[in-house]
């Protein structure tokens, strides 16, 4: 069982990713933030095995976080979901340290096609009940 958070400020866009992540065999919680500072406290809280991230949040940006992440012992896999997927900012975020990088407009559904795949492969005692 995994935990996925889902770091994303359009309120619309986040409640249909935690839909369909919720369907998800083997996600045991979905976590929500929607902006930077909630954001990195609950991964550091939390401690989520995948993060779906958007780029554009109030008080930072998913670059931010993911050089944030850099200096953390466990940080998540990182999926990077963007309505600003042009090559420049999939460059940044790639080599900032995100796994993945997708379009909102042209990705969305391979985007959880590829939380499925992680979750396939993670495990997370503190869900193990």
């Amino acid at each position: 069982m995994v935990k996925v958070h889902i770091a994303e400020d359009s309120d619309i866009i986040r409640r249909r990713l935690v839909h369909l992540v919720k369907e998800v065999d083997g996600v045991c919680s979905v976590l929500e933030s929607d902006n930077y500072a909630s954001t990195l406290a609950m991964i550091q809280s939390e401690e989520p095995q995948v993060l779906v991230l958007d780029l554009f949040m109030p008080g930072g940006t998913g670059i931010d976080v993911l050089n944030e992440l850099r200096g953390m012992e466990q940080s998540p896999r990182v999926i990077v979901l963007t309505a600003s997927a042009d090559i420049d900012f999939q460059i940044r975020c790639l080599e900032a340290g995100a796994d993945y990088f997708f379009s909102k407009t042209a990705d969305f559904l391979q985007a959880i096609e590829v939380v499925r795949e992680l979750v396939s492969v993670s495990h997370c005692s503190h869900c193990e009940e």
